[in-house]
């Protein structure tokens, strides 16, 4: 009997899932120096101090509020007008709504850019570390813009 018991415990641990979220372990840098640059048309890095953060977006007709996450997204590329973006280093995130393109995404390389230009524009030096960080703990705090793509198929 005492065997079937844990038996079944055992199985129960195995299966079920942990009521916590797991928690990434990084060391918390003062006032690091960010860079961000871009490999392809849908991979950014940014790299502040001593920790790289990959993001890879995607271009979907799925609509987006500012601040707005989502586990999935349907259709993904081609087509939509709504740019997402997901950290897949150091952590995998959920997509997180960034833009809306006006004249819809042509490929992924407009909301790359669309993802360079806000965090570039609209978030200082200082404080894209703890924007990061904050993505990182499953937030959205990145300010979503509209581009408009216009005839050159870049964002203005």
């Amino acid at each position: 009997m005492k065997r079937i018991i844990w038996s079944c415990l055992l199985c129960t641990m195995i299966f079920i899932r942990p009521a916590f979220p797991a928690k990434m372990c990084l060391k918390q840098e003062s006032n690091p120096t960010c860079t961000i640059t871009q490999q392809g048309d849908a991979d950014t890095i940014i790299t502040c101090g001593s920790t790289t953060f990959h993001f890879v977006q995607a271009c979907s007709s799925s609509s987006g509020s500012n601040g707005e996450i989502k586990d999935s997204l349907e259709p993904i590329w081609p087509g939509g007008n709504y740019c997402w973006i997901k950290m897949i280093s150091p952590k995998t995130t959920n997509w997180l709504y960034i833009s809306y393109m006006i004249g819809g995404c042509v490929s992924v390389g407009p909301c790359s850019r669309a993802l360079y230009l806000i965090l570039h524009n609209n978030i200082s030096s200082g404080n894209l570390y703890q924007t990061l960080m904050q993505i990182l703990n499953g937030s959205n705090p990145i300010p979503s813009q509209t581009f408009n793509l216009g005839g050159s198929g870049g964002v203005n």
